[in-house]
């Protein structure tokens, strides 16, 4: 027992001697640890995904819910990278995988440029690029979507245009412009709650003015005067128009606007403007039978063909 005692008493002094033997080496190494894991940042994303199509093959059916997870993380990845003022490298291949998952998934389209071009660090081309193809393909999937056509159009008209010059050269940003007023003005054309839209019609006008396309200019003009009910939002658009082409062709749209005017006091006044255009105007179809009146305005069957027979004879009233 005596030598079994000695034993065990010299194991628990060298227990306690490891002990604290350990603590003072913690101790020691803990500062220059702590300074290190300060110090330590990870310098690049890993995206660990499949491509997009395999995704939705992984995802077992559960595509919509599999998006929301992801985005979920995006945006939360978004902040911590803003915060940590670092590149969100992989947030293309994300938003990507997300429209492939849910295409009807309309917020995604509506953040991307924000997340892949507003960064602590300096977006490139390849950003600009992603978010507008993310841009155009929820412009295909949501096509009568006001506020996601406008917000395109503004990214793609304003906010774009001076970073693609420095990056890809005049040439680029007058083609991002174009088509970005173009896609502003496809948003004038359709029906949403955001009061400040009409005037950022007039804005397209103006850009379509500057950039020579008097045609679409006189269209999209044409389209709003049909659309809009504000005549104040309808004097600017003419007064674009005025300046662009001249008085003559801001007479026929003022002429067009009180035939249509005429014709729907006449008939159908209960209809909206934008359902009465649907309709179209009203005519004789037994007496457009006769040869001698089928090239009358009275007979159109459109009021695009209506008003082109009209402006042959502005004097005559309809």
């Amino acid at each position: 027992m005596g030598a079994a005692g000695h034993v065990f008493g010299r194991m628990r002094a060298f227990s306690i001697a490891l002990s604290l033997a350990s603590v003072v080496l913690i101790q020691w190494l803990r500062p220059k640890l702590a300074r290190t894991f300060v110090q330590a940042k990870d310098a690049y994303d890993v995206y660990a995904l499949p491509k997009p199509e395999h995704v939705v093959t992984m995802s077992l059916g559960y595509r919509s819910a599999l998006a929301d997870l992801l985005f979920a993380h995006v945006l939360v990845s978004s902040g911590l990278h803003l915060a940590e003022k670092r590149r969100f490298d992989a947030a293309a291949s994300y938003l990507r995988t997300i429209n492939e998952l849910d295409p009807k998934f309309l917020t995604p389209y509506r953040f991307a440029d924000t997340i892949l071009t507003v960064q602590t660090a300096k977006p490139t081309l390849d950003d600009y690029a992603s978010a507008r193809a993310i841009l155009e393909r929820g412009m295909n999937e949501f096509k009568f979507d006001m506020n996601l056509w406008l917000s395109a159009g503004q990214f793609m008209a304003y906010l774009a245009p001076p970073h693609i010059a420095n990056l890809a050269g005049p040439a680029a940003a007058e083609e991002w412009k174009r088509e970005g007023t173009r896609r502003l003005a496809r948003s004038c054309e359709l029906v949403g709650k955001d009061e400040y839209a009409p005037h950022h019609c007039i804005t397209a006008a103006h850009l379509l003015s500057q950039a020579g396309e008097y045609e679409a200019l006189t269209q999209f003009v044409q389209r709003v005067m049909a659309v809009n009910d504000d005549p104040e939002v309808q004097r600017l658009a003419l007064g674009s128009l005025a300046r662009a082409v001249g008085q003559e062709q801001e007479r026929k749209l003022v002429a067009r606007r009180r035939r249509y005017d005429q014709l729907r006091a006449q008939g159908l006044a209960f209809l909206g403007r934008d359902r009465f255009l649907l309709v179209g105007p009203a005519f004789d179809p037994f007496g457009c039978l006769d040869a001698a009146r089928q090239a009358d305005a009275s007979c159109a069957t459109s009021f695009a063909e209506y008003h082109r027979r009209m402006d042959q004879k502005p004097a005559e009233l309809p």
